[in-house]
């Protein structure tokens, strides 16, 4: 017992790791030993086993006796067997097992015991289903495929091929049967028209068709029948050396091919039809499409631009502007703005932007399409009314001022170096209004209007246009290289009616794109208006001077040209109340032409006029800006003088009476001279306006006629009737 257990011990450290099921019987066929591999395969614990007479593993008696059998004739003849016999797991599946058997001996030679390996054969079963199966259902699948297959072994013989191979080529399909060639198979549709030759013999086709079979490319290739279908062949060859090919039916997806590019070519040229920048970007910025007109915009034809990116051709300005956009589109963002931008064509635009992000299945932005719409017609329009608008609204600007805004907007409209306003007489040109960078173009010069660009514009009497003079008859103008003009746009300035000259805008460069009927109608407005502002300025003018006629005629003595009596006064108290706030004197002068009756009865009233006229000069040249000079009479005149006193004032008088004694009548024998008699009054502070003063001036006056005329009587200032002595006077008096 105790050999028995070592040697169990032994057999348990030699076989518990074996895959293969170990059992061991002694010699009264009992399980003494069952390894974990023999107790997973049956399902029972070793304690269920071990001690048990082994028939209840077997699926028949007839394996159980087999083996009994076995055991009889081995321990007779020392012998071995292979054992194939049906098992019986605990769960009661039977399965099929596989092993081999021999006797243990002691030391004595003796059998002591019988091991078993065993190993569990339902797996090759299993797989012999597996295999059959799997060949059904690669039936199944092949005949279930939309494509057609075939399989040629290493002879290029047909092995197999489904029904939709056999529908492909209908007229080959009869030729299809296993162990068939692919040469006669191939021959065989070809000579019932199966195959579009593309223009070879059928023996050159049929060539080429074997060549690209024996070497398939590791891409599909496509195929055209004779009935106009297509189908992409692909074909591969396997680890025996046969070759698997696939055929699909690509019709639909050809024609469909055929109708994107018909579709792609129609959607190109509405996009170069359209009057607008259209492009797709990449992420990087990199150009994959873009239209005619975008190109021309960058300078630069479709394929220049077609794999590079739009920072190798715009300014750093541009990209500044943009990038913020293009980097909210890449985000995914749609992006719309307007900005005013320099092209590289060297246009600048003002374009109406839209960055739409392109998405793709994954939901991530990959490309950026880009739609640029030039409203560089409309922008410029509203500049130009918006900047009329603040001119005319102006109230700081007078004509000449405004009329140079105007000028400044149309050379910002227009792109262009100057702009001129000339008044056109006859043949003369005359600059009235220049403004720009050049220094050529002066208000005030003159040139003969053949000589200009703009006699065109008179002759005509339309706006003229001139991009590039060179390219133009105006580079047959007799001063096209004194000018140095290359770009030129100009139109009649019409004033009330009249042909008044002309406006014009133009620069020593071409201009980059033509003008446009948007410009002209620019052009138009801002001739009309500053046609307008002259008529204005006209108008102003003559109203001024008009307003400056009624103002003479309802302030002056229209005999004398001094102020009448109405404005004197008024003017008077106005220069009192001055002087009073200043604290300074004022004194007032009163003057009686002498005899001036006897004159007018005598000589008559021509006379009398001429008189006072002469008289009114003599007092108006020497009183000069030292004070005020009325007529407030018939012959009776009024001084005022501020800043002066009683005494200075009589002194002022004087030279006044001196001045008119070299006054004469003309043709007159009558008298040597003319004179007159004056009287002089303070103003005082008790008087509210200038009549006191003259009242007391006027006394003293008829003081000086009864003292015998032509002299000057200065009034008492605390009372009028105490005078100042009288000024002596030699000259002779009428009525002396």
């Amino acid at each position: 017992m105790l050999d028995l257990e070592v040697s169990t011990a032994t057999l348990t450290a030699l076989f518990s790791e074996f895959e293969d099921a170990v059992f061991i019987t002694d010699t009264n066929r009992k399980f003494v030993y069952v390894n974990e591999a023999g107790e997973r395969m049956f399902g029972y614990p070793g304690d269920e086993i071990i001690g048990q007479d082994p028939g209840f593993l077997y699926a028949s008696e007839d394996d159980y006796n087999k083996v009994g059998s076995w055991r009889v004739k081995a321990r007779e003849l020392n012998a071995s067997d292979r054992l194939r016999m049906k098992g019986k797991r605990k769960n009661g599946e039977i399965f099929i097992v596989d092993g081999t058997s021999g006797p243990m001996r002691n030391e004595r030679g003796e059998i002591a015991a019988f091991v078993y390996v065993l190993r569990d054969m339902s797996w090759r079963r299993n797989l012999e289903r597996e295999k059959a199966s799997a060949h059904e259902q690669l039936e199944v699948a092949l005949e279930s495929l939309s494509e057609g297959f075939a399989y040629f072994d290493a002879d290029d013989r047909l092995i197999l091929c489904n029904q939709r191979y056999k529908e492909i080529y209908p007229k080959s399909a009869p030729a299809m049967v296993q162990g068939a060639h692919f040469r006669d198979i191939l021959r065989y549709g070809l000579e019932r028209g199966e195959y579009n030759t593309g223009g070879l013999s059928d023996e050159e086709w049929l060539d080429a068709r074997l060549a690209a079979h024996q070497n398939p490319k590791p891409h599909p290739v496509e195929q055209e029948l004779d009935c106009g279908r297509w189908l992409l062949i692909n074909e591969r060859r396997t680890k025996d050396g046969g070759i698997a090919g696939v055929r699909t039916d690509i019709t639909a997806m050809k024609q469909a091919e055929a109708r994107l590019k018909q579709a792609e070519l129609r959607l190109r040229i509405l996009n170069d039809s359209l009057p607008c920048y259209i492009a797709e970007l990449a992420r990087d910025r990199t150009y994959r499409t873009i239209n005619e007109l975008g190109a021309s915009w960058l300078g630069r034809t479709r394929a220049e631009l077609i794999g590079r990116k739009a920072s190798d051709f715009m300014s750093e300005n541009f990209l500044k502007t943009v990038l913020p956009y293009y980097e909210a589109a890449c985000a995914g963002e749609v992006q719309r703005f307007i900005a005013r931008l320099p092209y590289p064509d060297g246009v600048t635009r003002d374009v109406d932007l839209c960055y739409t992000p392109d998405f793709n299945a994954e939901g991530q932005v990959e490309a950026i399409f880009v739609f640029a719409t030039d409203v560089t017609h409309l922008k410029t329009v509203e500049r130009v009314l918006q900047g009329l608008y603040r001119i005319a609204s102006s109230r700081q600007l007078d004509a000449r001022q405004k009329i140079g805004a105007v000028l400044k907007l149309g050379v910002d409209a227009f792109d262009l170096q100057n702009g001129l306003v000339a008044a056109i007489e006859g043949n003369v040109h005359k600059i009235d209004h220049a403004f720009g960078s050049s220094e050529q173009f002066r208000p005030g010069e003159t040139r003969e209007l053949n000589t200009t660009y703009c006699r065109k514009v008179v002759e005509t009497g339309k706006p003229v246009t001139v991009e590039f003079g060179g390219y133009n008859d105006f580079s047959l103008h007799m001063n096209y290289e004194d000018l140095g003009r290359e770009s030129y746009i100009g139109a009649p300035l019409v004033v009330d009616g009249e042909t008044y000259g002309t406006l014009c805008f133009c620069s020593a460069s071409p201009r980059a794109k033509p003008f446009s009927d948007t410009d002209k109608e620019i052009l138009r407005l801002l001739s009309d208006w500053i046609a307008h502002e002259i008529g204005r300025d006209r108008d102003f003018r003559q109203l001024q001077e008009a307003q400056a006629e009624l103002q003479r005629l309802a302030t002056t003595d229209d005999l004398t040209g001094v102020l009448n009596r109405r404005e004197f006064i008024r003017q008077a108290d106005k220069e009192l109340a001055r002087t009073r706030h200043l604290g300074r004197p004022l004194t007032a002068a009163v003057l009686d032409v002498d005899h001036f009756k006897q004159i007018n009865d005598t000589l008559g009233h021509a006379a009398g006029d001429y008189a006072l006229k002469d008289i009114a000069r003599a007092l108006s040249g020497e009183l000069g800006t030292d004070g005020l000079l009325g007529r407030i009479g018939g012959e009776e005149f009024c001084a005022v003088l501020p800043n002066r006193s009683l005494e200075e004032a009589a002194e002022v008088a004087e030279r006044l009476r001196k001045a008119v004694m070299t006054c004469h009548l003309p043709e007159s024998d009558v008298c040597a001279a003319l004179s007159i008699s004056i009287g002089v009054a303070k103003a005082l502070e008790s008087d509210s306006c200038i009549a006191g003063a003259m009242s007391r001036a006027d006394t003293a006056l008829y003081q000086a006629k009864r003292q015998g005329r032509n002299r000057v009587i200065v009034a008492n200032s605390e009372n009028v009737e105490t005078l100042l002595k009288p000024l002596p006077v030699k000259n002779m008096n009428w009525g002396e």
